[in-house]
Protein backbone atom coordinates (compact mmCIF):
# COMPACT_ATOMS: atom_id res chain seq x y z
CA UNK A 1 0.00 0.00 0.00
CA UNK A 2 2.56 2.70 0.87
CA UNK A 3 4.51 1.42 -2.06
CA UNK A 4 1.26 2.59 -4.36
CA UNK A 5 0.83 5.36 -2.45
CA UNK A 6 4.67 6.74 -3.35
CA UNK A 7 4.38 5.81 -7.02
CA UNK A 8 0.70 7.49 -7.19
CA UNK A 9 2.81 10.98 -5.67
CA UNK A 10 5.67 10.27 -7.79
CA UNK A 11 3.80 10.43 -10.98
CA UNK A 12 1.34 13.01 -9.67
CA UNK A 13 4.37 15.19 -9.52
CA UNK A 14 5.84 14.40 -12.88
CA UNK A 15 2.27 15.56 -14.48
CA UNK A 16 2.38 18.67 -12.38
CA UNK A 17 5.69 19.60 -13.34
CA UNK A 18 6.06 22.71 -15.18
CA UNK A 19 3.01 24.06 -14.08
CA UNK A 20 0.88 25.26 -11.31
CA UNK A 21 -2.92 24.68 -10.10
CA UNK A 22 -4.76 28.17 -10.92
CA UNK A 23 -8.12 28.76 -8.20
CA UNK A 24 -10.31 30.61 -10.71
CA UNK A 25 -13.99 31.78 -10.39
CA UNK A 26 -15.00 32.32 -13.78
CA UNK A 27 -14.43 31.01 -17.10
CA UNK A 28 -12.73 34.26 -18.35
CA UNK A 29 -10.15 33.47 -15.70
CA UNK A 30 -9.95 29.79 -16.80
CA UNK A 31 -8.98 30.98 -20.14
CA UNK A 32 -6.35 33.45 -18.82
CA UNK A 33 -5.16 30.97 -16.60
CA UNK A 34 -4.65 28.10 -19.68
CA UNK A 35 -3.16 30.73 -21.34
CA UNK A 36 -0.60 31.28 -18.66
CA UNK A 37 0.60 27.85 -19.08
CA UNK A 38 -1.42 26.53 -15.63
CA UNK A 39 -1.44 22.83 -15.74
CA UNK A 40 -5.21 22.31 -13.85
CA UNK A 41 -7.91 24.74 -12.75
CA UNK A 42 -10.09 24.47 -9.63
Amino acid sequence: MANNRYELNKELAQMLKGGVIMDVTTPEQARIAQEAGACAVM
